[in-house]
Formats: structure tokens, C-alpha cells, sequence
């Protein structure tokens, strides 16, 4: 159900002082769109990065990090998963442009030292070792292995029951927010089995973001605000084969802008 889809992990130096916010996927969003629309021109860059029907190319897969600065020559880590082979090396080679030009108002140029993607077997490879995707079994083994996990929104999450945002959201509201992404992106979920059982589920911290943003394109304030916290639950072995999907396409509204992010890990697995 995944073969369309790559996780890229792209190891950067800044080439400068580079201050970076703590939660950078809508960073990462503009100036990729920028040097899209550069690359490709208005029309041919708005049907890729921002279609009209249909879910976004990519997402922005980068936990939120305490705000921080990096020295110049710092190494760092970034996360893109892509979901369309055929527009794949137009968001790549907008990527790369991008770290040419640099990010922030001081355009800091980034330096792409490494590339690599996950593998079937769930570790990182070269790109040219990678052919299969990442494994939905593999990875639901090892959460259902475990008896009880951490479920963590790890950036701001926007997840809707119903209509209305949740303000503290559950094992449940994470699985269905899966389904509708697994929806949007037209995917064969039917080997995953339903997920309608409940598990033992204890209560979980969840902290509102708010995220103040600019467009400059659009000139225009906004915020893009959510969900971030966790809660501990003992997974089934279908609900382990949807959290596991969850962490790969993310969940709720706005993911191509690094909202929604999911990771699991056994109690207890999480430093900090």
C-alpha cells in the first residue's frame, strides 16, 4: 500500500549562523513552494504544491525541537516524506535549490552532506539501496511487542471528531484522523484490519501551539495552531498496524506544513 511512498532523511550544514524555530515545517514548506514557483513558474508549481483536490506531494515530517541556533558547519537533520513519484524530483530539486538559497529572512545556505531513505526493514539506507518501501507489519510488530507505547503528537496536531477540533485527543480520534489520511491519499488500507476494538488507555498531557506565520506570497498573518502531548496505550494488533501508518503519513489538517507529526515507542522509550 506504500510503494508510492519515500521518508527521505536529508542531513544539512549550515554554511552560517542558522536560528531555527522550533517548529520548522512551515519554514521548510515556503521555501521549498518558493523554489518551486521559481523553478516551474505560477501554473505549473500551483498544480503541484498546491492542487485543489487531492492531498499535498509531501509533508514535512520534523518532531518541534526546543528553538535553537546553530553554529556555522552545524550538522542537522530534516525529514520529507514524498508521495507521488511522478512530481517526486520536482519537490526534490526544489529542495535543493532552496538549501542553495538559503533559509530564514537571511538566507543561511544549507549544504545536503547526506540523503538517505528507510528501508522495508525499517532502518536508513543509502537512496540507492532503498527500493522497498518501509514495512506497516514489521514496525506494528514491534509496537504490539512492546504491551503498552506512547502515542505522541509531536508537532501541532488539528484533529477533528466530527466537526469540531479536539482539544485532548485519544487512541481513537488519532486512528480515524489515519483512516481519513490514508483516504485523501487514495491508499488500499484493507490488509490493516479495522480498529474499532478499544485497548487500555491512560490519560495523556496535551498542551495547545499556537504558531504565528507571514506569508509573504499571500502578505497576509496567520497562525497554524494545534494539539502537541501524549497519552500511553496497549495496542491491538490491528490498532498497531494503523499507528504505525499514522506515523508515516500523519494526521489531522495542514501535514504538508509539518503539522500532525506522530511517534510512538514503548513506555518509557521517549528521553526528555
Amino acid at each position: 500500500m506504500l510503494s508510492h511512498v519515500r521518508i527521505w532523511r536529508f542531513t544539512l550544514r549550515t554554511q552560517g549562523e542558522l536560528s531555527l524555530p522550533g517548529f520548522v515545517g512551515p519554514m521548510v514548506r515556503g521555501v521549498i513552494g518558493r523554489a518551486m514557483f521559481e523553478q516551474l513558474g505560477p501554473e505549473a508549481a500551483t498544480a503541484i504544491f498546491e492542487p485543489h483536490a487531492g492531498a499535498p506531494c509531501f509533508r514535512v515530517d520534523t518532531p518541534l525541537h526546543p528553538q535553537r541556533v546553530l553554529p556555522r558547519s552545524k550538522r542537522w537533520h530534516l525529514r520529507l516524506i514524498t508521495f507521488n513519484p511522478d512530481i517526486e524530483d520536482a519537490v526534490l530539486n526544489a529542495f535543493a535549490a532552496a538549501c542553495a538559497t538559503g533559509f530564514r529572512d537571511n538566507r543561511v545556505p544549507q549544504e545536503i552532506s547526506d540523503v538517505a531513505t528507510l528501508s522495508h526493514g525499517g532502518q536508513w539506507a543509502p537512496v540507492i539501496d532503498a527500493a522497498l518501501p518501509p514495512s506497516i507489519e514489521l514496525r506494528a510488530d514491534e509496537l504490539f511487542n512492546a504491551g503498552a507505547v506512547t502515542i505522541r503528537l509531536a508537532s501541532p496536531a488539528r484533529i477533528k471528531r466530527g466537526k469540531e477540533l479536539v482539544r485532548f485527543p485519544e487512541l481513537q480520534d488519532v486512528l480515524v484522523a489515519t483512516a481519513h489520511r490514508v483516504r485523501e491519499l487514495q491508499l488500499d488500507a484493507s490488509g490493516l484490519g479495522r480498529f474499532d476494538d478499544r485497548s487500555a488507555e491512560l490519560p495523556g498531557t496535551m498542551t495547545r501551539w499556537h504558531h504565528p506565520r507571514h506569508s509573504q506570497a499571500q502578505d497576509r498573518d496567520y497562525s497554524l495552531d494545534g494539539v502537541v502531548g501524549g497519552f500511553a496505550a496497549a495496542l491491538n494488533r490491528q490498532q498497531a498496524r494503523w499507528i504505525a501508518l499514522a506515523e508515516i503519513l500523519g494526521v489531522g489538517a495542514k501535514t504538508a506544513y509539518g503539522m500532525g507529526v506522530i511517534r510512538a515507542a514503548p513506555v518509557g522509550g521517549f528521553a526528555g
